[in-house]
């Protein structure tokens, strides 16, 4: 989720002196748009209590641009007056084991790496804070955390449990209070690539930590594997920067961070880090149109290709959706998170499902924003499991339950699907 507001919210993105919008990473003004979407939801991470309120969500539209002097990519059209982080903005996945489990091995290798033991943590995009605690657990450490969508109840001005969590964006006005804070170790998990200028929050973040030598950890999406297997649902609003391998590092050695290690990791390649320190005070500012002295780069066919692949995908579970609705199906989705959000969406064939299955409790009983389906409870492990078959390979297969009488769709990277067994009776 975006956490700077260090530059003001009434633009669209910032135009540098020529007047034309630059990489919103390295200040290039040479971009190639290559990728185009009409009124995406602006928030994924929030549900709304009934239908109409769901159907009347705020929308935003997409016009993804190539830098072609860095390789990042992010969204031209983004207007961050649009999004409100406040609590009830909820995205976290920790609901999933296969994904705290990962988190956990995350935050052991961190801890033995830095020696994070009895140190300060600051997490930029706590959440509810629950890496932050799992650092703090198993390394006795003192954390801290910000983000100003953090549920009331876990917002705090005083430590508990050797734990704080200020709800509040991460900005020039913070600084006075992290001086105090005066971290050790830094992170930020799912965070960065809702930054509309993440170069300016890494410039700003370096300014404040000054001398005192830190480390970090920042985890993205990673946008450059997701666009190679024409993952057309992985296009949000909120996520406005979509880094490569190349970009994300770029920013932080643009920034004045020296790296350690970047690569991919969750489940393959499903995410990006970083793990960076700093030497000494800040470098000097970098002039913001800076070529940054990367050869020029020639947009991927992946990117050229990707809206008559969106196109063919898109057309494909229409013609499949449609059927369902023809034959009186009855048509549940599974993932009320991000991609699921983007799939009922670009999908006008999409009404037929009427239910969205889903594991966080706190998004059970609402309603997803723009296409108003209703978001339940996931199917008990004893109903009935469908008959499955694949529309489209998904890349790492994972066991499915089924829901009876029910067409079942999983909100995944690709798309699975389970064909219904009945037309009847409720799911």
């Amino acid at each position: 989720m975006r956490l700077d507001q260090t530059v003001d919210p009434q633009t669209t993105l910032q135009e540098n002196s020529s007047g034309m919008i630059g990489c919103t990473v390295c200040g290039n003004k040479r971009l190639k748009p290559f990728f185009s979407i009409p009124e995406l939801p602006v928030d994924v991470g929030r549900s709304f209590a009934d239908e109409s309120s769901a159907l009347a969500a705020p929308m935003g539209n997409v016009e993804l641009v190539f830098c072609h002097r860095c390789s990042h990519i992010f969204n031209r059209q983004f207007r961050s007056e649009l999004i409100t982080y406040a609590p009830g903005y909820e995205v976290a996945l920790y609901h999933s084991p296969v994904f705290r489990e990962f988190m956990k091995t995350v935050a052991q290798r961190l801890i033995d790496q830095f020696d994070l033991r009895n140190k300060t943590i600051f997490e930029i995009g706590a959440g509810r804070g629950w890496f932050l605690r799992l650092l703090c657990q198993l390394g006795a450490n003192r954390g801290f955390g910000i983000d100003p969508a953090v549920p009331l109840s876990i917002s705090c001005e005083q430590e508990v449990d050797h734990i704080c969590i200020y709800r509040d964006y991460f900005d020039a006005r913070f600084s006075e209070r992290f001086r105090l804070i005066a971290p050790d170790f830094i992170c930020c998990l799912s965070v960065f690539e809702h930054i509309p200028h993440p170069w300016h929050m890494l410039r700003e973040l370096r300014t404040m930590i000054g001398s005192k030598p830190t480390s970090l950890y920042f985890e993205i999406f990673n946008a450059h594997a997701a666009f190679a297997r024409t993952e057309v649902w992985s296009i949000l609003y909120e996520q406005c920067s979509y880094f490569t391998p190349q970009s994300f590092a770029w920013a932080f050695q643009r920034a004045g961070f020296r790296i350690i290690q970047s690569g991919p990791c969750y489940q393959g390649d499903q995410y990006l880090f970083v793990e960076a320190a700093t030497e000494g005070p800040p470098p000097q500012a970098v002039a913001e149109d800076d070529e940054c002295g990367l050869d020029e780069l020639t947009i991927p066919a992946a990117l050229t290709q990707f809206t008559q692949a969106f196109a063919d995908i898109q057309s494909s579970w229409q013609q499949r959706l449609g059927q369902f609705a023809t034959a009186g199906k009855k048509v549940v989705f599974w993932g009320a998170g991000g991609k699921g959000v983007s799939f009922l969406n670009l999908l006008p064939a999409a009404s037929v499902i009427r239910h969205v299955a889903e594991s966080n409790p706190d998004k059970q009983g609402k309603y997803i924003p723009g296409s108003g389906q209703r978001i339940v409870a996931p199917p008990r492990p004893h109903r009935t499991a469908l008959d499955r078959s694949s529309l489209q390979r998904h890349r790492s297969p994972r066991k499915h339950v089924g829901l009876r009488r029910a067409a079942y769709l999983t909100g995944t990277c690709s798309g699975h699907l389970l064909e219904p067994t009945g037309a009847s009776g409720p799911p």
